[in-house]
């Protein structure tokens, strides 16, 4: 039987310092450069996609709803098959 290995995703980020002014977001320079390259205690998730989505969704929308994004909280894949590994294999 043919199998495929699962991808795994992880959370990352990207530091935005986007401030919501009348339905329109703005990057603040002054609010860039008084952030920190990671945020606040930050943890990584690992998982399937599903998981680590969600994940960025609520991170992401806490800050949405305070009127701000600092950082964009987004999956991606850190086990995406190379080479041999990328055929499939047969169990």
């Amino acid at each position: 039987m043919k199998s495929v290995k699962p991808l795994t995703f992880e959370l990352r980020y990207r530091k935005e310092a986007q401030i919501g002014t009348r339905n329109k977001a703005v990057r603040d320079s002054d609010r860039y450069n008084a952030l920190s390259d990671t945020p606040a205690q930050f943890n990584a998730v690992k998982g399937g996609y599903p998981i680590v989505a969600a994940a960025a969704a609520r991170l992401n929308e806490a800050q949405i709803r305070s009127g701000f994004l600092d950082y964009l909280f987004f999956p991606e894949v850190i086990t995406a098959p190379r080479g041999e590994d990328a055929a499939l294999s047969y169990e």
